[in-house]
């Protein structure tokens, strides 16, 4: 458990007389013992390395994404890929400095990173690191990492017309991050990548699609009018599938016939309302229209079938994609989480559902001939030819003969490397990388803040919504 007033042990603070600080062979200088106020250690022993004032195993989380190789207490090889350099100093002057965060502007003093720098050059001698590649929300300027306009997630350089990315609710276009992607309709604002996308994009557009919106329901841009309208009407299917056909019976009907065409030459879903001709059928999903006539209703909506007057009426059994006609109640296949049980009852059972056939943690399932579970629920995982497999992905189908779905082992969530340099007055673990919703309070080069703030690569933030 994090420790207010400990030091820190692979990146959570620990109390001074805590298991996990005399295992890593925290002490004070030339081995002195450590106090209950102590926050920083200044030697380590065994595959321990230390880093920032803390000490770190080489072969755990986050050590081992720091240093590859350890001896006597101090880091002898660093892992230079991951956001810092090896000092090219003699460390035996300062311990702990042989590895130096590419952000880290203070260094050993001598020899040091660019603030709010990623990835980076080591200097040949003392001095500052080249700096590559700067932090989310900054951008080069000449030596320097700059933030960013605060209008801009990322940038390329300075002012509001420089954003290549933007932050949530503001979506990119050209280089300018704004509330929306303006009234004509020629681009649609994609949540997922935060950018204006053009109607008639190759890449996440519509083809001769010419004004558009986005359907945030199907999660797809949806057709509004179609270049060269003349000829060209848009068609939007039940999944949300939007494309560009001819204005004909054959053009709306499409491949998946769950369109037919109207009198004005548009295109309209099979349960669309309407009058005379182009009236269609409540809760139909795919008809057939031929010309100066209404169209016939083919199949009807999960949890309807079609009765003999060509209507959809609903299902009476419970939890039901379809039913028999002839007994509505008697489900004839079952919604997606169930199975059906049986032809006779026609009863829809829940996958999960032990004692009527199903297995403890299916999501999803079938029975054509037997049951078979295909999918697992969050938390369990799926199992190969009944034994034990490494891949997570919950999703993916169980693999035994029934698709058994056993829990996972308990294991740790990891994330990005996250380093502790101080425990007081903040015991928040700090990632490298940055700090998103924070905002700069001063800058420390003491490694204190005040209260209200916290510590974050030399700086004090605070959090903010």
């Amino acid at each position: 458990v994090d420790d207010p007033a400990g030091v820190s042990i692979d990146s959570l603070c620990r109390s001074a007389s805590s298991p996990q600080v005399i295992a890593a062979g925290c002490a004070g200088k030339d081995g002195a013992a450590l106090t209950d106020s102590s926050t920083a250690c200044e030697m380590c022993s065994g595959g321990f390395f230390l880093f920032r004032g803390g000490c770190y195993s080489q072969t755990g989380t986050p050590g081992s994404s720091i240093c590859t190789a350890v001896s006597n207490g101090e880091c002898t090889a660093c892992a230079t890929a991951n956001w810092l350099f090896t000092n090219p100093t003699d460390p035996l002057t300062n311990p702990g400095t042989k590895c130096i965060l590419c952000s880290d502007a203070t260094g050993d003093g001598t020899t040091k990173g660019v603030e709010n720098c990623q990835m980076c050059t080591a200097p040949s001698a003392t001095g500052a690191a080249t700096c590559d590649t700067c932090q989310d929300g900054y951008y080069k300027d000449n030596t320097a990492c700059t933030q960013c306009d605060t209008s801009c997630a990322t940038c390329s350089g300075a002012g509001q017309n420089a954003c290549t990315s933007c932050p949530e609710g503001k979506y990119l276009k050209g280089n300018t991050c704004g509330a929306d992607c303006g009234s004509d309709n020629k681009f649609y604002a994609d949540p997922q990548s935060n950018k204006c996308i053009s109607c008639s994009a190759q890449e996440g557009g519509i083809e001769n699609c010419d004004t558009c919106t986005y359907d945030a329901t199907k999660g797809k841009p949806k057709c509004l009018t179609c270049t060269g309208s003349s000829n060209t009407t848009p068609r939007t299917s039940l999944d949300g599938t939007s494309t560009c056909v001819a204005k004909t019976l054959d053009g709306c009907q499409g491949a998946d016939k769950e369109l037919f065409m109207k009198q004005d030459q548009t295109c309209a879903l099979c349960a669309a309302t309407g009058s005379g001709n182009d009236e269609g059928t409540a809760n139909c999903k795919t008809c057939t229209k031929t010309s100066g006539n209404k169209p016939a209703c083919n199949t009807c909506k999960e949890g309807y079938y079609l009765d003999s007057s060509k209507a959809c009426q609903a299902c009476t059994g419970k939890n039901c994609a379809t039913c028999n006609d002839s007994d509505p109640s008697k489900c004839a296949s079952c919604k997606p989480g169930f199975f059906l049980k049986d032809t006779f009852s026609g009863e829809c059972v829940l996958c999960d559902n032990v004692d009527k056939g199903g297995i403890e943690g299916c999501s999803t399932c079938s029975n054509d001939s037997t049951f078979k579970c295909t999918g697992c629920k969050p938390n369990y995982r799926r199992q190969q030819n009944g034994g034990a497999s490494d891949d997570y992905t919950y999703t993916r189908a169980c693999g035994d003969s029934k698709g058994h779905c056993p829990p996972p082992p308990s294991r740790r969530r990891q994330s990005s490397l996250h380093i502790t340099t101080n425990c007081k007055p903040s015991r928040r673990r700090r990632s490298w990388t940055g700090c998103w919703g924070t905002r700069v309070l001063r800058h420390a080069p003491d490694r204190r803040c005040s209260t209200g703030g916290r510590l974050s690569w030399h700086r004090c933030r605070q959090e903010v919504d």
